[in-house]
Parts: C-alpha cells; sequence; structure tokens
C-alpha cells in the first residue's frame, strides 16, 4: 500500500513537471515558470542585473551575467527597498463614511500600499513575465512593460498581477504578454551630490528601468514576445519616468538602432524636473544620508560615499526618512546628471529634444486631493505663500502673488473641482490640492501635448471622472485608475483595459473593442476621452486651461523640486 501511494505522489510530480512551461533563452538555458491556470503562464524574478551590492550600491547597473539554465521562475523576488505610505490610513479616514462603491474600494486600495507584508532587500533588479499559455518563439505577440509608480520612493511589481491583464487580453482575442519589473528606489536609486557626478553614477534607478527594457528587446522573443511591438506603459512617476525616458539622450530613445518601444501610455505622469543633481536639494539630501547613516564625519564627498556603501542597507533605507521629513520638495526624484539627462529634463521637453513615438496620456481629475492631506498644517494665506516657496524651484514673490489670485482660498474653486464648498478638509486644502492637482501632474500632460503639435505623432488624450461626487474630499484622486486597471473588473475598467490592449496591439485603442470610439487628438480638435465611472464622454481638452498655460509659460512653476 505505501508503494501504491508512493507511486501515485511520484506521478503527480512527474504530473506538474511536465505541466510547468518552460522557454529556452540564449540558445540553450532551460527557464521554468508557472501554470497560473485559465490558460495564463508566469514566470517570476528573473534577473535582469547583478545584484547592487558594494561598489553598485547607488551606480549604473550591470546586467546580469550568470546562466539562466535550470533556473526555477516561480517566485516574486524582494521588493526594493522604498518607504510606507499613508495612503491607506488617509483614504479609511474619509471614504468609509460615505457609499458602498468607496467602502469596497478600502481593501483595494490596502492590498495596493500596504507594505508591511513585503519582503524588500536591496538585491531586488528582477522582472517578471505573464503569458498566454502555449506560445513560442514564433508568436510574436504585442508586450506591455508596466513600470511601476509610487513618488520614486515606494512600491514594487509584485503589486501588479499580470495574469489580470493577459486575461483581459485573451477576453478581448487581442493577446498580449506584460512585464513588470523592479528598479531601485529612494535614495538607492535617486541619491544626488557631486560624490555622485563625478563617477557617473547618477539616476541609478532610472537606468535600472533601461536596463530591464533592454532585456525585454534581448530576450522576450524566447518567451513569445515581438520586440518591435512593445508598448511600455505606467502611472504616476511611473509614466513620469517614461518621460524621462523619451528625453534622455537628448530623445534619442534607441537601443542597437531600434526604438526601445514603440508605444507609450502615461497615466498621470508625475513632472520632469528642472534641476542637476548637483544643485543644492540633491547635495544637501546626500549630506543628511551620510549624516544619519553614520557617515557624516568623514573629509570629503567622495569618502562620505565609500563610506555609505559599506554601511547596512538599513541604516540607509533608515537615513532617508529623515530627508523626506524635513525636505517639504521633491527629495527622489531623475534630475539632470549630464550623461543619461543631458541637461535638465524639463528644459530638455521644452526644447523638443523627446523621441517621437505614438502614445496615450491622460489624468484623473483630482490628483492632488491625496497628496493635500500632507499640508493639514496650511491655514492662512501665508501659509500658502510658504508652502510654493518649498515646493517650487526659485518662485519669485510676484509669481507667488500670480499663483495667488490663480488659485485663491475660495473652496468651489478647489478641488475636488465641481464640489462647491463641500470637501473642506482645512480653510486652505482645495486651494492646496488645485495647485497640486495642476502643478504635478496636467501641467506635464498638457506640456506634452502641446511640444508634440508638429511631430506627427498618434496621440490619445483622456481625464478621468469616475469618483465625482461620491468622496468630497478626494474627488476622483491619483492613482484610483489602478485599482480598476489591476485590481477589479467593475466601474471603469474597461477602459484601462481593453483601450490600452488595442493600443499595444494596433496603435489604435478602438481596433476590436465594443467601446465608444475614441477620436485621435490634435492640435485642431483638442478632443479628449472623459471616462466616467459607468460611461464616457468627449470632450474638449480646455480643463483649467488658464492655469495650466500659467504653469507652462512659467516652466519654474511646472517641475517638481
Amino acid at each position: 500500500m505505501v508503494s501504491y501511494f508512493f507511486l501515485l505522489s511520484l506521478l503527480s510530480l512527474i504530473n506538474t513537471a511536465l505541466a510547468a512551461p518552460q522557454v529556452t533563452v540564449n540558445s540553450d538555458q532551460t527557464v521554468t515558470g508557472l501554470d497560473e491556470g485559465n490558460g495564463i503562464e508566469s514566470f517570476k524574478g528573473i534577473p535582469y542585473a547583478q545584484p547592487p551590492y558594494g561598489s553598485l550600491r547607488f551606480a549604473r547597473p550591470l546586467a546580469f551575467n550568470g546562466s539562466y539554465d535550470g533556473f526555477q521562475a516561480t517566485n516574486f523576488s524582494a521588493s526594493c527597498i522604498g518607504l510606507n505610505s499613508s495612503i491607506p490610513d488617509i483614504y479609511a479616514s474619509v471614504a468609509n463614511q460615505f457609499n458602498p462603491i468607496t467602502r469596497e474600494m478600502q481593501p483595494l486600495i490596502n492590498s495596493m500600499f500596504n507594505i508591511s507584508t513585503t519582503t524588500m532587500d536591496e538585491n531586488c533588479l528582477y522582472l517578471n513575465i505573464y503569458r498566454p499559455s502555449g506560445l513560442t518563439k514564433d508568436s510574436k505577440k504585442p508586450v506591455m512593460v508596466w513600470i511601476h509608480g509610487g513618488e520614486f520612493s515606494r512600491g514594487g511589481a509584485i503589486k501588479y498581477n499580470g495574469s489580470h491583464f493577459v486575461q483581459a487580453s485573451k477576453n478581448l482575442n487581442q493577446d498580449v504578454l506584460i512585464v513588470t519589473f523592479n528598479y531601485r528606489l529612494g535614495a538607492f536609486g535617486f541619491l544626488g551630490g557631486d560624490a555622485i557626478k563625478s563617477e557617473d553614477s547618477g539616476n541609478a534607478g532610472l537606468l535600472d528601468q533601461r536596463l530591464a527594457l533592454e532585456w525585454v528587446q534581448d530576450h522576450i522573443a524566447d518567451f513569445g514576445g515581438d520586440p518591435d511591438r512593445v508598448t511600455i506603459f505606467g502611472q504616476g512617476s511611473g509614466a513620469g519616468s517614461i518621460l524621462n525616458h523619451l528625453v534622455a539622450l537628448d530623445g534619442d530613445f534607441t537601443y542597437r538602432s531600434k526604438p526601445l518601444a514603440r508605444a507609450a501610455i502615461l497615466q498621470s505622469p508625475t513632472a520632469l524636473s528642472l534641476e542637476s543633481i548637483t544643485d543644492n536639494k540633491p547635495q544637501r539630501a546626500f549630506e543628511k544620508v551620510a549624516e544619519v547613516a553614520g557617515c557624516g564625519n568623514r573629509r570629503t564627498s567622495t569618502e562620505k560615499l565609500a563610506c555609505l556603501r559599506l554601511t547596512s542597507q538599513w541604516q540607509i533605507s533608515r537615513a532617508q526618512l529623515f530627508v523626506n521629513g524635513t525636505n517639504n520638495g521633491i527629495a527622489w526624484t531623475p534630475r539632470s546628471d549630464g550623461s543619461y539627462l543631458r541637461d535638465r529634463p524639463k528644459q530638455l521637453l521644452t526644447e523638443g529634444k523627446i523621441a517621437h513615438i505614438p502614445f496615450i496620456v491622460g489624468n484623473q481629475q483630482d490628483e492632488g486631493t491625496i497628496q493635500a492631506y500632507s499640508y493639514t498644517d496650511i491655514k492662512t494665506d501665508e501659509d500658502f505663500g510658504n508652502f510654493l516657496s518649498n515646493l517650487v524651484y526659485s518662485i519669485s514673490t510676484q509669481e507667488k502673488k500670480l499663483v495667488a489670485n490663480l488659485y485663491p482660498s475660495d473652496p468651489s474653486q478647489g478641488a475636488p473641482f465641481g464640489t462647491g464648498t463641500q470637501g473642506q478638509v482645512t480653510s486652505q486644502f482645495k486651494r492646496v490640492a488645485a495647485f497640486l492637482t495642476d502643478f504635478k501632474y496636467q501641467s506635464g500632460r498638457r506640456q506634452l501635448l502641446q511640444q508634440t503639435n508638429d511631430a506627427n505623432v498618434t496621440r490619445y488624450n483622456f481625464l478621468s471622472t469616475e469618483l465625482q461626487g461620491l468622496i468630497p474630499t478626494l474627488g476622483t484622486f491619483h492613482f484610483n485608475d489602478l485599482l480598476w486597471q489591476w485590481l477589479e473588473d467593475s466601474g471603469p475598467y474597461k477602459a484601462y483595459q481593453d483601450y490600452f490592449i488595442a493600443f499595444a496591439n494596433h496603435l489604435d485603442p478602438n481596433n476590436g473593442t465594443s467601446l465608444p470610439h475614441w477620436p485621435e487628438y490634435t492640435d485642431f480638435n483638442k478632443e479628449t476621452l472623459e471616462i466616467e465611472y459607468n460611461g464616457f464622454n468627449i470632450t474638449n481638452d480646455d480643463f483649467r486651461e488658464e492655469q495650466i498655460e500659467f504653469l507652462i509659460t512659467y516652466p519654474e512653476l511646472s517641475s517638481l523640486e
């Protein structure tokens, strides 16, 4: 009897092994993945870079140089070390009192932003591939590469289940492969300063992303994907990353003489920086990290950097909290490094030094409300002026007056928009939220559209209003689109799945869907898809035209600093 059960167990193991998908890479190296069920396979935790330890900490990544032969791609890697998020607590404090829709969103937000159950480690440069079952090297399916957001300081690929997206593509009969990956965050990925500049190590996190995209070009065909039909997509700082890549190398978005991607989808892209990594703010951040991590007594910046490479990863993780806690601007973001970003990123866009590829771009109507909760101590006009001075690059007194006139303290003109006097958490809350909406997100999108008017590029524009009136203090807040896109097949989910999948397949979001026709954006018509909770409208791109045009006219006012 024992031998009988042993044979059954052995047979079960053999069947499981036979069912596991396998791919041959580099001609003779076998990678084994997982059968996820429902005709979907995954390959998780594939290294694309060498572990960024020791001398590679803060430095440019080096491509993975080991063998993939026998690699079991069945588990996620650790996420890169990042900061915790206050978003679940903020949402819980305001949403439960309203309606079933907002209450149902609570566990989704906890799932996406709670990192307490997420393993983090410096050794995190891995990617994941999700695909329809049964593909071969000759399948040549379109590929969608996701760059996660999180203000360049939090998040990870594990939060985005690519199987969900692949299933949507199968339902649409427009198969895609999904690739997600980790990249270094916070101080590990975006430490600046003179010492970093002198060894050409700036923007390490951005270069991680670039290396992952190059890995896709080199290897995705082995998994059944088409390297000539790659669409990069991302949200928040993930979309901002895409924008930085498009202006990097003065707009040369190629690898081995071919585009790294043929199209892009930018959801709520963060504005580009007007700083260099050697400017005062990143240098101060470097000094603070060195001080808190126990390296502040070293004589030179070079010696401090060497010390930081020897200290514990958790010392650096702790040190970056002190930078964020004492800096009202943006501590961690891509900045000009003179090499990959050859000039200030915002300036590169203004000069038209951007790769011309088809794209979709769009915003949530009330992007700044969640972040405005970080500024509830702003209660007077003077406080608002100080807030501008801390946040905006070299703003003058005259410019502050102009901003104050365009962003009055009248709550009926603030965000969430269209809610009258409702949702005023403090006397300046809706004013701050309106400014953050335009300053961090809307102005960058509008300028991207303006700068590509003469480029003969296919463009589609959207504005989401799906939660208008449902949460008076938040409205259609930043990142809510991720919930429908990745976690919940309800409400406006098809807008963020079917349109995007069709675009990845055909460079036309309308091809093969049952959704309303989404017209192409041109300088003449400026037609924009408005995404509502249960429907769509076609509108003109004149949302907050006066305020956003002012921010674009004064470029220092539309730059993340």
